[in-house]
């Protein structure tokens, strides 16, 4: 009974499959044997995939034999049965070994397929992206060049069309154009006319004698024929032909015409009772803009040579703000943002004054305030700063009066701006005689009876006191003024509002501005 057991035992150890649902009996994994639990986790620790070695019976007795045999036979089968598996031991080894080695490098194959393949999809893909980005640029060229020819075709167009006006116009003036028997076209014709008109009536004018002027006018309307030839002249031999000159009345006023012209337009001036200063103004006119467009090219040559930059520190403030002052004329912002920075830096370095600062005095909005008059008094005080004049005039033209937002009821009931930089906040429900909800004040404002009706709406906007707004608008003007000051980074004197001038900015009571 015993060997019969043992012999089924061998049988299932014996047996290269492992059955379903059976498992190692030593680390409960399924997948292998007790026999192969070291190897399979040596495997595992090595990243390997487990093979399992196949296992074969010894070649003993199995189960109770029937034909007896002796002593020295079974002792013999039982050394060959050792010798045999010793040798299928090393079989399964080496068989082992060989299979191990053919999965890593079934799995390096892979691997290296695999890294190939990516490698030749990203070299396509590359190439791919070359050709689209080649023909994008060839197509870009192409419109370009067609582009080039069509702009061409029209600027020649153009200029074929303007050169063809041009030459219709000379003709037309040719064929229109027509000279007397002097050679004068019909302007110069009048001109010559007039000229003779007024040259006779100063002869008139010299004399008091009748006879004497009527003997001038008819002097004056005989014509001397000149004894000229009427052909062309022929050549004689190797002579060139002769050149006469043209005979001509003298147009040019004597100097004594021309004082008189100028006393007889004074006497109908004054006569007439008023003044003409149209040329002067041309003439001022025309020398600010000389002036300006001197400047301007002068800051453009700045741009182009850095040297020049350097003659700017050498400049008085004056020049230097006639300087800033023609930077407007430039058409472009970068090139007006660059003269801007380059002069104000100059100035600063000069004078220690920063020139792009200006006064902006923010107001509340009050429809009482007139806000022309705090404009006129702000400007007023511009001209008092003790400054040159070229910055004051600057300062003047460059102050600004804004209107800001009023607080409404809510901003000063709760604002919650200032709310929300408070790190601590302490309830202030204690004490306080107000409707309550879970030990807090909890009510509306619309419903208490002794509240202003101004109150109940939090987007109204409350007024300011008549005695107290006076004191806020000279206060506000006087920080605008010191603020001010603080960053031009130069004394320019203490300015100050009298109350007088504040009352004149508010309305009277009627409400006229």
């Amino acid at each position: 009974m015993s060997d019969g057991s043992s012999g089924n035992q061998g049988v299932g150890e014996g047996s290269s499959r492992v059955g379903d649902g059976k498992k190692c009996f030593k680390c409960g994994e399924s997948g292998h044997f007790a026999r192969e639990c070291a190897e399979y986790w040596q495997a595992r620790a090595r990243g390997v995939p487990f093979v399992r070695t196949p296992y074969a019976p010894p070649a003993g007795r199995m189960g109770r034999s029937v034909v007896t045999t002796d002593e020295n036979t079974r002792r013999s089968r039982s050394a060959e049965g050792g010798t045999v598996r010793t040798d299928m031991d090393d079989t399964n080894i080496l068989m082992r070994e060989y299979l191990v080695q053919k999965a890593l490098e079934r799995k390096a194959r892979q691997e290296k397929e695999a890294e190939e393949e990516k490698k030749r999809k990203e070299e396509e893909a590359r190439n791919e992206k070359e050709r689209k980005k080649l023909l994008k640029q060839e197509e870009r060229f192409r419109m370009e060049e067609e582009r080039d020819a069509r702009l061409l075709r029209i600027i020649r167009g153009e200029m074929k069309k303007d050169e063809d006006d041009y030459r219709a116009r000379i003709r037309k003036g040719k064929s229109k154009t027509k000279l007397n028997k002097r050679g004068e076209t019909i302007e110069e014709e009048k001109e010559r006319l007039r000229r003779m008109i007024a040259m006779q009536g100063n002869i008139d004018e010299d004399t008091d004698d009748e006879e004497l002027k009527l003997l001038r006018r008819r002097a004056a309307k005989l014509e001397i024929s000149e004894k000229r030839k009427r052909e062309m002249d022929k050549l004689v031999g190797n002579s060139p032909p002769m050149v006469t000159p043209e005979k001509r009345v003298s147009t040019r006023l004597t100097e004594e015409s021309k004082k008189r012209i100028d006393v007889l337009k004074s006497a109908s001036k004054q006569e007439a009772g008023c003044s003409d200063t149209r040329s002067l103004k041309k003439n001022v006119g025309n020398f600010m803009m000389l002036s300006l467009s001197t400047n301007l090219k002068r800051l453009a040559n700045m741009f182009k040579n850095r040297r020049r930059k350097a003659d700017l520190l050498k400049l008085d403030l004056t020049k230097l703000m006639k300087y800033y002052g023609a930077i407007k004329s430039f058409t472009t912002k970068r090139s007006k943002s660059k003269a801007r920075s380059m002069i104000s830096r100059v100035i600063k370095d000069v004078s220690g004054m920063s020139v792009r600062k200006r006064i902006i005095a923010k107001v509340q909005f009050d429809d009482r305030i007139k806000k022309s008059e705090v404009t006129r008094i702000v400007g007023k005080k511009c001209g008092e700063l003790q400054l040159v004049k070229p910055m004051r005039e600057m300062v003047k033209q460059r102050a600004r009066i804004v209107w800001t937002r009023c607080p409404n009821v809510d901003d000063l009931i709760h604002n919650h701006r200032c709310f929300a930089l408070r790190r601590a906040f302490n309830c202030v429900c204690c004490g306080t005689p107000f409707r309550r909800k879970d030990e807090h004040v909890h009510f509306r404002i619309g419903e208490l009876d002794w509240v202003s009706a101004i109150v109940r709406n939090a987007k109204n906007v409350p007024r300011q006191d008549d005695e107290r707004r006076g004191e806020n608008l000279r206060k506000k003007l006087e920080e605008t003024f010191r603020v001010w000051a603080s960053e031009l980074g130069r004394p320019c004197g203490e300015v100050s509002f009298s109350m007088e001038e504040i009352e004149g900015c508010f309305a009277d009571e009627t409400g006229r501005r």
